[in-house]
């Protein structure tokens, strides 16, 4: 495969990197947002916890307690649900990380394998622009001190 085959592969390659990064990018955030919410409720869990406590040690009607309890369990329910969004961000930033590092991987490869081609090119090119030189250098040698035949 030609070198200019290969910088197509790569452009491909490094445009595909630059949307994985996004993706990875945009899943942290995701997974910052998530973790954030978990510890707001359970700041806020423990706020009404402490408020139930103070009330109910200043005297408060078996309704209001009860009211406060349905309301710490709907927290707790709504605690438990984030934890699992927390779980389930883990795990899709896990394979959000995975596809990157194995798209940055590939273009790094392919930039590799660019750089080493177009070496190998210029190289080629140069053992033939030599080539050419030295027969050039050949033949004017020989128009200048005849054919070496000695006729």
């Amino acid at each position: 495969m030609t070198a200019g085959k290969l910088k197509k592969l790569a452009v491909v390659a490094k445009m595909a990197e630059q949307v994985s990064a996004r993706e990875l990018s945009a899943s942290h955030k995701s997974h910052r947002d998530c973790v954030e919410q978990l510890e707001k409720l359970l700041r806020f869990r423990e706020e009404y916890e402490h408020a139930l406590k103070e009330k109910s040690q200043t005297g408060m009607s078996a309704a209001e307690m009860q009211d406060y309890r349905k309301f710490i369990g709907n927290l707790n329910q709504a605690i438990e649900e984030q934890r699992q969004h927390v779980d389930s961000s883990v795990a899709d930033l896990a394979g959000v990380e995975a596809n990157y590092r194995s798209r940055s991987q590939r273009k790094q490869a392919l930039d590799h394998l660019v750089d080493q081609r177009l070496k190998a090119e210029a190289r080629g090119k140069e053992k033939a622009e030599q080539k050419e030189s030295d027969e050039r250098a050949m033949v004017r040698y020989r128009s200048d001190h005849g054919d070496g035949s000695g006729t």
